[in-house]
């Protein structure tokens, strides 16, 4: 038997979870069991680019990580004077970035072209010896990005199979698509999902990841839908009831410009005697019902608190509201929230940073590569110019050390604490002799306060069981 599309739709539960009764020939068996449904309703890129724009809570769910997976910085190793931090100030690294987290989170993927003077073009390999500077940054969307099957790597011994190696860009600005190698794009796929894709994917579906809005979308539409209905109903928090004699009649006798006209002297005697003026011989009434809003907060708090849940982020970050109960600090949810930040700093960000950070340091030839012992000999030569001497070999990208700032920062409050039990084990260390106090000056305080102490413990004697170790053949 054939059913008809719109008989097989009416019989399909959309995203969620149901029940069917099994079982009927042993009452041991469980007869109803939960199973889930599968009939994904996959936003369109348009779709996706009108809750960004129109829909509050949508823009607050995509915006909230990748600004704070930027706003704290990093340093580079090797890189006193921040010669290369300055140079990606200049080209505005966290605005681009942040706009392509952004759009990475919302559409699945983004991508940043780097205007590298190499004197090649955008279809070419980075010649890494030519690099005379860097033009720009510039936030590419994935759904301008597209590439062939021949784009893709297929070597399978390439730490690159798999992965295309030029993709076309269409920006709408030139007339027709212009290739650029992959050396000259920084990639966001937002949590890659390729390996769960099925093989029919879409070719230019496979590389990409899913936007947060889709997983989102459910919690989003609910809360919007249950603030939407509050505002009508607090426009009809409270309700006047007129009780007018002989109403039935008059409208049978299509008498409605009378008793409209009552309801305008009515209306009009409340606006200028703050009272309402009744008829008491023919006992007409006038009565007012207000609508009670008692247990709205819970049901609110529940909302935000499954959006804050599937968003991944604290309803202290999300709503910007205080937190709320007994011992109530919110540290603990930021904190954790600032680990998942940190990790998907690790993931997306660092492997791109140190290979733009590369590429700016081949003309900006600012990192030191000698062995970490000579570092504090001459790294700099005291100007705001590269270092006179690079080192005994050339600079690689994985030379490239990024150190990411802290996310969470300490109270003042906390941070004195911080500085008194320090300040406490430092004079133990003095009194016991383990340290002098021109070692704690020089690791405590030397380019900003440090909270780890580095001893050099090379010339101290040696112990009795390190002497008989070294002594075995």
């Amino acid at each position: 038997m054939h059913m008809s599309n719109e008989n097989k739709h009416k019989g399909m539960v959309k995203d969620g979870w149901g029940r069917v009764l099994k079982g009927f020939a042993s009452r041991r068996t469980n007869k109803a069991e939960p199973i889930y449904t599968s009939n994904y309703s996959v936003l369109t890129d348009d779709q996706l680019a009108d809750l960004y724009e129109h829909d509050g809570f949508s823009r607050r769910v995509v915006t909230c990580v990748p600004e704070d997976m930027v706003n704290k910085g990093f340093s580079v190793a090797g890189d006193p004077a921040n010669i290369n931090i300055n140079e990606l100030d200049r080209l505005n690294w966290t605005g681009n970035f942040f706009n392509a987290l952004c759009l990475s989170r919302l559409m699945g993927g983004s991508a940043i072209l780097m205007g590298i003077d190499d004197g090649r073009n955008l279809d070419r390999p980075v010649s890494v010896n030519s690099i005379k500077g860097m033009r720009f940054l510039r936030v590419i969307p994935k759904n301008r990005m597209s590439y062939a099957q021949n784009d893709i790597d297929s070597d399978p011994a390439s730490k690159f199979y798999g992965l295309p190696e030029y993709f076309t860009i269409t920006d709408g600005i030139s007339n027709t698509g212009y290739k650029v190698h992959r050396d000259r794009l920084l990639l966001f796929p937002w949590v890659d999902n390729s390996v769960v894709k099925p093989l029919n994917t879409a070719q230019n579906a496979k590389f990409w990841g899913t936007s947060v809005l889709q997983y989102t979308n459910k919690q989003i539409s609910n809360l919007s839908v249950f603030h939407d209905s509050l505002a009508n109903l607090i426009q009809e928090a409270v309700v006047g009831k007129y009780k007018i004699a002989n109403l039935t009649q008059m409208l049978a006798a299509g008498e409605e410009t009378k008793i409209m006209n009552r309801l305008d002297i009515i209306n009009e005697s409340k606006s200028v005697i703050n009272g309402v003026i009744l008829d008491a011989d023919n006992n007409e009434d006038y009565t007012r019902d207000a609508i009670t809003f008692a247990g709205m907060n819970g049901v609110s708090d529940t909302m935000m608190i499954l959006l804050s849940c599937v968003a991944e982020v604290p309803v202290t970050r999300l709503f910007g509201r205080s937190p709320s109960g007994l011992d109530a600090s919110g540290t603990s949810d930021l904190v954790i929230y600032y680990d998942m930040v940190s990790s998907y700093q690790k993931a997306m960000l660092t492997e791109p940073l140190k290979r733009l950070v590369f590429y700016i340091d081949q003309y900006k030839k600012a990192i030191y590569t000698e062995p970490s012992e000579s570092l504090g000999k001459s790294v700099h030569n005291g100007t705001n110019g590269p270092s006179e001497n690079r080192g005994a070999r050339p600079l690689t990208e994985g030379d490239i050390t990024i150190r990411w700032n802290p996310l969470y920062q300490m109270t003042e409050k906390e941070a004195a604490d911080v500085y008194k039990s320090n300040s406490d084990a430092d004079k133990a260390y003095m009194d016991m002799g383990v340290l002098s106090s021109e070692e704690i000056r020089v690791s405590r305080f030397v380019g900003g306060y440090n909270q780890t102490i580095s001893v050099e413990t090379a010339d101290l004697p040696k112990s009795d069981s390190e002497e008989i170790v070294q002594s075995e053949p």
